[in-house]
């Protein structure tokens, strides 16, 4: 599974899915035939790498239609607590600003886009040696202690800075001597692993918002280790030299813009949050609003910018 990803990830609009959303009409198309506007409309959050790799700017949101800002946290099994005591205070610990995601997620997606998964931990090693005081601060250890050696970190689909963060506590964890294995799902099966016992923890859940339905049904055979970003936000980005600012603005420009905003996966919060609250809000009903992949979306955003 892991390698499936890195795949997805490198070659762009694979496994389109067709969907019907609520305001504006959606396509399963990766837009290829779509029309052709000045500038490039997406869906997007922060903190992501493409705000590093592209000329891009977010719209201003004044209705509040996308929700707040909101904090990352990681979530262990029922027990993982007690299993892994030095494991989990050192991920309970964990901060990361996004400045610095930014440049982990840089080497990982952007400057070495076509390395093969079995790369990313050399690359990951560099990035560390070059960041060694703050990597240094992650454990204070150098065996597991008491805890247990096996830990299985369950990792989003598609979500490259839980990827990224998982990549490094392999690297921290495994520098400590224990085992780590990484295993890829969609969000909803990854909950559902953790709360079952099959994943150890998981470092990429949104909150208050986007993964909030999962903490309710899932919550109680879980432990929360904490927030290691508060940073986190859902976003609409435009290419940077679009002359508007504002989602206000989008409904009367939207011709330059091919009057289309590429979406994501059908699923995904950020995917009905558009439904729900910003196409309506702003009436964007006119507008074609794309939904199939968070890869296919980031193909046509480097298309965009050639």
């Amino acid at each position: 599974m892991k390698n499936s990803i890195r795949t997805t990830l490198a070659i762009g609009a694979a496994g389109v899915i067709a969907a019907t959303g609520v305001g504006c009409a959606s396509t399963g198309g990766s837009g290829d035939d779509a029309a052709e506007g000045d500038y490039i409309a997406v869906t997007l959050w922060r903190p992501h790498w493409a705000y590093d790799a592209y000329d891009i700017k977010d719209l201003e949101d004044p209705e509040g239609a996308l929700g707040q800002t909101e904090s990352i946290y990681s979530y262990g099994r029922t027990g993982f607590d007690t299993d892994y005591p030095q494991a989990s205070q050192w991920i309970s610990d964990f901060a990361m600003s996004s400045e610095l995601l930014y440049s982990l997620e840089n080497v990982l997606y952007n400057e070495n886009a076509d390395a093969g998964v079995d790369e990313y931990p050399g690359l990951v090693e560099e990035w560390a040696a070059e960041n060694q005081e703050y990597v240094d601060g992650l454990s204070d250890a150098t065996t597991v202690g008491g805890d247990q050696e096996d830990i299985t970190i369950g990792v989003f689909n598609g979500w490259p800075e839980g990827e990224a963060v998982s990549l490094l506590w392999e690297y921290v964890l495994e520098n400590a001597g224990y085992t780590v294995e990484l295993q890829y799902a969609d969000a909803g099966p990854v909950f559902v692993g953790v709360s079952q016992g099959d994943f150890d923890v998981t470092l990429d859940v949104w909150l208050p918002l986007t993964h909030e339905s999962y903490v309710e049904q899932y919550g109680d055979d879980m432990v929360e280790l904490g927030a290691w970003n508060d940073e986190a936000v859902l976003t609409v980005a435009v290419s940077a030299d679009a002359p508007i600012d504002s989602l206000a603005e989008l409904a009367e420009n939207a011709d330059l813009f091919g009057n289309r905003i590429v979406g994501i996966e059908p699923g995904a919060g950020l995917t009905a949050a558009m439904e729900d609250a910003v196409i309506p809000g702003y009436g964007l009903e006119d507008m074609d609003f794309s939904t199939s992949s968070t890869p296919a979306m980031l193909s046509e955003l480097a298309r965009s910018q050639r």
